[in-house]
Order: structure tokens, then C-alpha cells, then sequence
């Protein structure tokens, strides 16, 4: 086995380039990262990070879309849900379209909405958030179900009281609650599962336009557009990661010149 010593000093600190501190612990690696947290080098072999993260931490692409699924998607059992404005797509693991369903806003026979947002599964139902939205507006906000086996409408709950923003749904199995992004205000809010407003989630880091959230690992990971980073969140609001500067973005490292929308956990884990 491998021993790594570590000496503390009076503040339970070590500086990096004391005896055993981590350049010296880690001195034989290449390259070490604290993945979801800055991206820096931890070595002291001078592997700068400019910008964005190595090569070895950024995304790997999956697959091309031939459709325009933007607003975010969800993984569950062997088959990937992907949403679009106002259309849902169902595809194997090997990325095959298997399914669609092109008007799921006109099957939910709402008459004033025209935006569904950034799904989640649960218990064989595809959630996912629909209002009217029209640039820093929303209204008439709801979340929508739709079977995963069929892609049809089940059904509608109406979360508009409060009038908040409704971009992206997560549920939560550590407390039995749905959480639901709000991009105009850069805010979450807590509902239960049978969808009674619970509160606001307050989260101890600079968060802006929200537009994705997922739970992964006992923690949230919050997509914000606006700073083109992925907040990952304790269940408590302590984010895990602040934002530094607005040149060095992102736990991927990307920089992104459209949008930066939904997030979600595939099949091997990763999201």
C-alpha cells in the first residue's frame, strides 16, 4: 500500500511547499486536481491552468444531436429522455431514437404555456417544468408528467403561486422533496412531493441564472449559465465550490457561447 504523511501546524494547516505538504506528497504525480472545486494543480510542478480545467477533466462528447434537445434531459434504466422547447426524445444507450413525443405542450392542454424546461425521473415518471416564458418573464408555471414507457401525458401540477421561474426539477431522495430552479431570480425552491411549496433553498455561493440541478453523490449539482460553472451543493446549502474570477469558469472548465442548460447523471455515474 501507499502512506501519505501529512503534518498539521497550530491552525490545522500545512503550507504546500513545507516538508509533507502537498507538493512534497504529491511531487511524484503528474498532474493532481480536486475535481469540482478549482481545477488547480496541487503538484508544484508548475502545470498552470490558465483557464478551464486539464484535458483529462473536461467532457467527453457522447453524441451529435441531429434534434435541437437543449433544455436538459434525464437517465433512467437503459434509456436516455432528452427535452427540447416542445418535444421529448427517448434513446437507447447507444444514442438510437426509440421514441418521441413532438407535442407534449399541446397534450398537456394548458392553453397558455409554450416553454418546458429541464426534466428528472421518478418512479416511471418523466418530471418536467412548463410555463409561458418569454425573455425575464415567466408565468402560469406547472410541472408536467409524462409516462417513460409511452411518452404520454399523465398529468399537471400547478406550482405558479409565488410566481417563480421554473427552468429545471430535481428530486431529492434524501429528504422526499422536488427541488425546481428558478433562472430569472437565481434561485431554488423546495417542494414536496406532493408539490406544496416547502421554501426557498438557500445556497451560501454566488449563483445567478439557474438552468439545471440534479442530485449525485449526497449533493446537488447546480448548472448556472450566466457564470458557465456547476455548483455543486451540499443538501444543507453549503456550496462545495465558489466562484473565483469570470476568466476562470467552470468545475469543467468550459466556456461556453451559447447556453449552458440541463445536467444529469448517466448510466456509468458522470454528468
Amino acid at each position: 500500500g501507499t502512506t501519505v504523511i501529512v503534518r498539521l501546524d497550530g491552525t490545522g494547516r500545512v503550507a504546500p511547499n513545507a516538508s509533507y505538504g502537498q507538493h512534497d506528497v504529491w511531487s511524484d504525480y503528474a498532474a493532481v486536481a480536486l475535481f469540482g472545486y478549482d481545477g488547480l494543480d496541487r503538484t508544484g510542478n508548475g502545470n498552470a491552468r490558465a483557464s478551464g480545467d486539464p484535458d483529462w477533466l473536461k467532457g467527453t462528447v457522447l453524441h451529435t444531436f441531429t434534434e435541437d434537445p437543449h433544455q436538459g434531459g434525464d437517465f433512467h434504466g437503459t434509456y436516455y429522455y432528452i427535452v427540447d422547447t416542445n418535444a421529448i426524445y427517448k434513446f437507447d444507450l447507444s444514442w438510437t431514437l426509440v421514441a418521441s413525443n413532438l407535442d407534449p405542450i399541446g397534450d398537456t392542454g394548458l392553453a397558455t404555456v409554450n416553454h418546458c424546461g429541464d426534466p428528472c425521473i421518478k418512479d416511471g415518471l418523466l418530471y418536467i417544468p412548463l410555463e409561458y416564458y418569454t425573455t425575464g418573464s415567466s408565468s402560469d408555471q406547472h410541472i408536467v408528467t409524462f409516462d417513460t414507457a409511452t411518452l404520454s401525458f399523465v398529468g399537471a401540477h400547478d406550482v405558479s403561486a409565488g410566481d417563480r421561474e421554473a427552468s429545471s426539477i430535481c428530486y431529492c431522495p434524501a429528504d422526499n422533496n422536488f427541488y425546481i430552479a428558478d433562472y430569472i431570480a437565481g434561485k431554488v425552491h423546495k417542494w414536496s412531493s406532493s408539490f406544496s411549496y416547502v421554501g426557498e433553498f438557500t445556497i451560501d455561493a454566488i449563483v445567478n441564472k439557474l438552468q439545471g440541478i440534479t442530485w449525485w453523490q449526497e449533493r446537488f449539482w447546480i448548472v448556472d449559465d450566466d457564470l458557465d460553472e456547476v455548483f455543486p451543493v451540499s443538501l444543507t446549502g453549503k456550496s462545495i465550490r465558489q466562484h473565483a474570477t469570470s476568466t476562470v469558469n467552470g468545475v469543467f472548465g468550459q466556456a461556453v457561447g451559447g447556453a449552458l442548460e440541463g445536467i444529469f447523471v448517466g448510466p456509468n455515474g458522470g454528468l
